[in-house]
């Protein structure tokens, strides 16, 4: 899984789009367990978002942010926000300056969950 997640930044767009690819699947059979590394994933997806904006072919790029944004759902729906939000936090450094390329989780959470 770690190898998956490095690999959403290589400088490689076909190994990219590969493993985005593979990511939603993964994040789909094994949504109960998106919890325990979620700050691993976050943060390689954060990463991979900003490669991808800085990408020279566009139909590539767009290809791997629809993948990960289709992560970013299942995150949003499988993980409790309370394990996740403070990530973003402006004292917290785990995503760094990639917290534009995450803002779209936000959309995806459930408001029922912070009631």
């Amino acid at each position: 899984f770690q190898a998956m997640l490095e690999e959403l930044s290589h400088w490689r767009e076909p190994t990219r789009k590969r493993s985005a690819e593979l990511l939603m699947i993964l994040a789909v059979y094994c949504e109960e367990h998106l919890t325990k590394d979620v700050q691993h994933t976050i943060t390689s997806i954060a990463k991979s978002m900003f490669v991808a904006k800085t990408s020279s072919k566009e139909s590539e790029q767009l290809k791997i942010s629809e993948k990960i944004q289709q992560v970013l759902v299942l995150i949003a729906k499988y993980v409790d926000p309370a394990t996740y939000l403070p990530l973003f936090a402006p004292d917290r450094r785990a995503v760094g300056t990639h917290t534009d390329e995450l803002s779209l989780i936000a959309k995806y959470v459930d408001p029922s969950t912070y009631l």
